[in-house]
């Protein structure tokens, strides 16, 4: 091979190799379509630990967590409540409590889920990002209602 082919198709080749190194992978674009369907609800996104929501939890989890939150008024829920799952059952880990909350139709809802949180004034739920959009809609909804009492 000559000289200038070998160059064209090594410029080619890098070409076509920063393109695809650009676009999103199969899983990035899925988890744009879990946080499309939340931020079409009002609802926020960030990445945040379980420590970061309440400072006597420690969970260590080997995957991201994010945190699927909304903002506004929820008469429904008193003080603030953080429930973390742990193994199976719900623990409630805020400041205060209402009670036990059955919160095991949020686990079938949304896989990976690590923590819900509800006040008066914040609404939402970490997660490792693993689900359908059709879930985690239907999450967002049974979340919502129950905040609003």
């Amino acid at each position: 091979m000559s000289t200038p082919v070998i160059i064209v198709l090594a410029v080619l080749g890098f070409v076509v190799g920063s393109i695809f190194w650009i676009l999103p992978s199969p899983a990035e674009r899925r988890r744009m379509k879990l946080r499309q369907v939340a931020y079409n609800r009002g609802f926020r996104v960030k990445k945040q630990t379980l420590n970061d929501l309440h400072s006597s939890l420690s969970k260590e989890t080997e995957e991201s967590t994010y945190y699927y939150f909304s903002l506004g008024k929820f008469p429904g829920v008193g003080g603030r409540q953080v429930w973390v799952s742990e193994q199976g059952a719900w623990r409630c880990a805020g400041e205060a409590s209402q009670g036990e909350k059955d919160l095991s139709w949020f686990s079938d809802e949304v896989e990976g889920l690590c923590a819900v949180l509800m006040s008066s004034s914040e609404i939402g739920f970490l997660w490792t990002e693993r689900g359908t959009p059709e879930k985690v809609n239907e999450a967002l909804d049974k979340l919502t209602k129950m905040a609003e009492g």
